[in-house]
């Protein structure tokens, strides 16, 4: 396989070949029926090819881009389906749900209760989860405070997946959590945490935003469906690159649901505002020279590695979104100022796609 890079052979405007076999253009074999696998593997080349002809400056393995085609997982395609799709009768899961209330009941701190919540709610049947989510949830409430502890960030992990819950009571339930601002978020909560314990993973009021985030981002079609949750991320998606720490954190884990909206808007289809994905790329691009000039005036070395991810994430956002948004002009103008980066040459090659 020979992979030209189009930002040389190819004039303005045009779509180049993606790869060649044999002098004819054609789809790379180990990508031939799995959607989204030839950009895949595209983008993967071409930042391979950038990697020969610059050599790093680091020994560190480069992180494969986020992937578009379906990727099969272990546990759940896998280890833990039932090859015959079989399913576990109502009164025995309802049996077993009322099992695991009873180890709770009794069990005291934090983190076994979270194991049991877990399995709770992979048992309960549609039916009582939909009944059951009030109760769930409520414990993650003091008020209109959001309850800061181990249990209460299970209980929001486990709402959240309770697929037999309507789900417009998760999405209004992940609105919630997403919004919450530092002065409706408790205070940490540790009396429920084992004393000394071997493991243990700090909480703060950036763990309730990333538990939402991570639910959404099992959840995009979500986006697609909620016009009030698609709202709320085109405003949060104009904001600038966060200056590092758990707010950069929280823009790097929101960005796919960011480009599930810009491309819902750059799609044609009925709800698409194409000035919505325009107004969203041409902020990224402001965000990205508003980082650069910080940077410039600060030492590299010490620049936020998180803060970098985001700026990374927007680069290939731009390309990979830039010529259906109508902007591929614009967008590759401001790539093609950044020739040295190795963020902004893959993007360059996504958008002459």
């Amino acid at each position: 396989m020979t992979l030209r890079d189009p930002t040389r052979v190819a004039p303005q405007g045009s779509r180049p070949p993606r790869c060649w076999y044999n002098g004819r253009r054609e789809t790379p074999r180990p990508a031939r029926g799995i959607a989204g696998a030839a950009r895949d593997l595209a983008e993967v080349a071409r930042g391979a090819l950038h990697d020969l002809e610059v050599p790093r400056r680091s020994a560190a393995p480069a992180d494969l881009p986020p992937p578009r085609r379906d990727r099969f997982r272990i546990f759940g395609d896998w280890l833990d389906a039932e090859p015959a799709g079989g399913k576990v009768a109502a009164a025995d899961a309802l049996a077993r749900a009322r099992d695991l209330d009873g180890e709770l009941a009794i069990l005291r701190f934090d983190p076994s209760r979270c194991r049991v919540l877990e399995e709770l709610g992979l048992w309960l049947p549609p039916d009582e989860a939909s009944r059951r989510f009030d109760a769930l949830v409520a414990p993650v409430f003091d008020g209109e405070r959001v309850r800061l502890s181990t249990e209460a960030l299970c209980r929001m992990r486990v709402a959240l997946r309770l697929d037999g819950v309507d789900e417009a009571r998760r999405v209004r339930l992940l609105l919630r959590l997403l919004s919450a601002t530092p002065a409706q978020i408790g205070p940490p909560d540790t009396r429920g945490d084992e004393p000394h314990p071997a493991l243990a993973t700090p909480i703060d009021a950036a763990s309730v935003a990333a538990e939402a985030a991570r639910a959404l981002d099992r959840n995009l079609g979500w986006i697609d469906r909620h016009a009030d949750l698609r709202a709320w991320l085109e405003a949060q998606a104009l904001a600038p690159v966060p200056p590092g720490g758990p707010a950069a954190a929280r823009w790097r884990l929101l960005q796919p649901a960011f480009e599930r909206v810009v491309a819902l808007h750059a799609s044609g289809g009925p709800v698409a505002r194409p000035e919505v994905a325009r107004a969203i790329l041409r902020a990224w691009m402001e965000s990205v020279r508003v980082a650069e000039a910080q940077q410039r005036v600060t030492d590299a070395r010490v620049t936020d590695a998180l803060a970098g991810e985001v700026v990374k994430a927007r680069l290939r956002a731009l390309g990979e979104h830039g010529r259906r948004a109508g902007i591929a002009e614009e967008v590759g103008a401001f790539l093609d100022e950044r020739h040295s980066e190795r963020a902004a040459v893959v993007a360059s090659y996504l958008l002459s796609l």
